[in-house]
Order: C-alpha cells, then sequence, then structure tokens
C-alpha cells in the first residue's frame, strides 16, 4: 500500500527563523518537527525554497536537516522570479542548480510561471523555463533527482508546455499554478496520463505545488492508490505553508467536516483578554506535548512562543486529516458512498478511471462538468483582519 505524501513548506518567514535557531517554546518543547526529539511526532518531510537561501549554502545544516535522514524538497524560486523579486540571470540560474543539488534529496526545475510580471506572457514564460530546463538536463549529477514543471491555465496550454518540457529526461513533474481549481489539476493530469508520463520508469515523483486543501489530498490519494495499481512506480506529494500562514492570523484549527471538505479554526487574537486559566481548544493528538502548560492567556502576551504554538499545532492537526483521509480512500465502496457526496465520490471515481483507461481524454470529457462545478477559486485573505492577529 502506497499514500501519498504532504511536504510542509516552513523554511521562509517567521517559524522559518525559528527552525534555524532551533527555538523551544517556553525554553523547553522543541519546533524542529523533523528532529528525533519529536519522538513519535517526528515527521521527517520538508520543502525549502532555493528562490529565498540560495545565497546560504549551508542552510539546511543550520536547520538541523541532512538529505541521509530526511526527505528534502529543494523549490527553485521561480515564483520569486515571476513576482520580481529575484531578477533573472543565467548567473542566478547556475547559483539556484549548485544550491539545489547541494540542499535537497528532490527538487524542482526552475521554471518561469506564467503569472504575475508574466501574467498573459505564457510564450515568454515558456521560452526561459526552457532554457532554465536545458542548462538543469545537461548539467544534473545525480546528487539530487530533478522534477521537470508543467504550467498553464487550459489543456492547450499544458499540451504546449509539455511539447516543450517532455525533450528533457528528469525523474518526475511538478505541476504549479493551480491554485485551487480542480479543473485546472485534472487537466494537467490528463497531459501526463495521455503521454504516459506517470508510467515511465524513469519518472518515479509527482508534485502538486502549494496546497493543504482537503479535497486536493481525496484527489491526490486516490490518485495514488490509482496509479500504484496500474503498475506506477511514482510517489504522489503536495506542500504547502498553511500551518505558518494560517497561525499568523490568528487561525487555530479544531475540527474537520467530511460533508464541506472544510478546517474549522477558532481565531485566537491578542485584542481579546482570555482568563488566566482558560485552556486552548485539543484538536489533535499532538496537542497532549504542550496543552497541560499553555493556556489561552498565552495568545495574550503576543510573543513568539503564541506563533510558534499554533503553527505547530495547525501542522499536526493538517497532519492528521491527511491520515484520516489516506484511511478513507482505502474504505470499503458503499463506506465511501455514506462518507462522500455524491458530487466528491464521483470525483474520486473519474480519477480511478482516468489512470486507468485507454481513451483518457474521452473520460476527462466526461466528467468534465463536474469538474468545472467543483473548482473553486482560492479565497483571498480579507486585508481588514490582519491588524486584528499576529503580525511576526
Amino acid at each position: 500500500m502506497k499514500h501519498f505524501l504532504y511536504i510542509p513548506a516552513l523554511s521562509t518567514g517567521g517559524i522559518g527563523n525559528y527552525l534555524v535557531k532551533d527555538k523551544k517554546i517556553f525554553d523547553k518543547i522543541p519546533i524542529r518537527f523533523y528532529s528525533k526529539e519529536y519522538g513519535e511526532f517526528q515527521y521527517p518531510y520538508f520543502l525549502i525554497t532555493g528562490g529565498h537561501f540560495y545565497k546560504k549554502p549551508n542552510i539546511i545544516e543550520q536547520m538541523g536537516l541532512n538529505k541521509k535522514e530526511h526527505v528534502i524538497i529543494g523549490d527553485s524560486g521561480g515564483y520569486q522570479i515571476a513576482s520580481g523579486a529575484l531578477k533573472y540571470s543565467q548567473d542566478l540560474v547556475h547559483k539556484i542548480f549548485i544550491w539545489l543539488e547541494n540542499n535537497s534529496n528532490i527538487a524542482i526545475n526552475l521554471d518561469i510561471p506564467p503569472r504575475m510580471t508574466l501574467q498573459g506572457k505564457f510564450q515568454e514564460s515558456m521560452e526561459l523555463s526552457d532554457k532554465n530546463f536545458r542548462y538543469f538536463a545537461d548539467n544534473q549529477t545525480g546528487k539530487t533527482r530533478f522534477l521537470n514543471v508543467l504550467q498553464g491555465d487550459n489543456i492547450p496550454q499544458f499540451r504546449e508546455w509539455y511539447k516543450m518540457a517532455s525533450k528533457y529526461e528528469f525523474n518526475g513533474w511538478a505541476i504549479g499554478g493551480l491554485k485551487g481549481d480542480i479543473n485546472k489539476m485534472v487537466g494537467a493530469l490528463l497531459v501526463l496520463l495521455e503521454n504516459g508520463e506517470l508510467h515511465k520508469d524513469k519518472n518515479r515523483f509527482l508534485h502538486i505545488l502549494g496546497t493543504t486543501r482537503a479535497v486536493d489530498f481525496l484527489i491526490l490519494e486516490q490518485l495514488q492508490k490509482s496509479l500504484h495499481e496500474s503498475g506506477s512506480k511514482v510517489q504522489v506529494m503536495s506542500d504547502s505553508s498553511s500551518p505558518g500562514r494560517t497561525a499568523a492570523f490568528g487561525n487555530y484549527y479544531i475540527s474537520f467536516n467530511w460533508d464541506t471538505l472544510s478546517y474549522k479554526s477558532l481565531t485566537l487574537s491578542n485584542k481579546t483578554k482570555y482568563k488566566d486559566d482558560s485552556r486552548l481548544v485539543y484538536a489533535s493528538k499532538y496537542d497532549k506535548i504542550y496543552l497541560n502548560e499553555i493556556r489561552a492567556k498565552h495568545i495574550n502576551e503576543w510573543t513568539s512562543d503564541s506563533y510558534s504554538i499554533i503553527t505547530m499545532h495547525n501542522l499536526y492537526f493538517i497532519l492528521d486529516v491527511y491520515e484520516k483521509i489516506k484511511t478513507a480512500i482505502y474504505a470499503d465502496e458503499e463506506n465511501k458512498k455514506q462518507l462522500f457526496k455524491l458530487k466528491i465520490y464521483n470525483l474520486l471515481k473519474s480519477i480511478d478511471e482516468l489512470v486507468k483507461a485507454k481513451d483518457k481524454l474521452y473520460v476527462y470529457n466526461k466528467y468534465k462538468q463536474l469538474y468545472s462545478t467543483l473548482s473553486l477559486q482560492e479565497e483571498s485573505i480579507n486585508k481588514e483582519l490582519t491588524d486584528k492577529f499576529f503580525n511576526f
């Protein structure tokens, strides 16, 4: 039995700084969740961002990570280039490539996504990425396994990008820019599947960039199950920075709803005066590490400890949901029909059909309306609320 992997992307921001400093909550509870200090709760998976750290050749050592004991995914920094935060040059491409080989087991190629400063410039984005992919393909040494990247907004664009990228030999694929759009996700999967990419022996990984949505977890676990059953050796993965990002706004996860496939959270504000003896809500098995010592009053103190508490809680709450979803996909069909709404049940059924059918485009078209109906735009955070919560 093979399951998809969720990879926490917590190398940047406040929590990233605390990981470098090996911060302890109240000087006693570690936050390096990937370390052996965590015992039964150790989670040895981590995504680190080259766009932020390519000038720091020993950053994984500073964070207490190493390539023998941990699975480290290296993100290349294409997002930072597309946003304008990094200035593109061939020297930058070389530096990021070297950094990725030294700091990750698995690395995502340096694509320049057709987003932000390159929005509406698909051809320019593809040409820059083509140049980078060629450099990575020609210079890879085997120290890390690189993943090709698929970008686009629709099937014609995915096919055009695939035609460019598939010229190069790597160890799998990553898909970016989906932003919670199920139709786009399945469209990208269609292009890879109809070209046999997820069943080629050289391809061992498929990484979906930037998602913690429960419906995406369900899709990816079903995809992993169906690929395994059809003889594929691919490991499906996804990542997100959600545990830290949500904590910055005071969101403290407390429950998961199977009907809506949504997380429910409490809003913990430093402006609310909690009673000294008020406890935080127990919501995951991890909470037993610190719940006996921590009270809601610590939120009033508005410290790095408060932020770290919520981040670690949210991470392990997501991991709990991740474990539940893994078991749900392997449940009896009659139980799944009761557990999921019909649209979600049919969505999962469609993924299995898509992987195993000979005519994959027929399956996609058969369920296309369902994908469109279920597709959601990423919700924007209301800027007016941010001053109520944490800002580290």
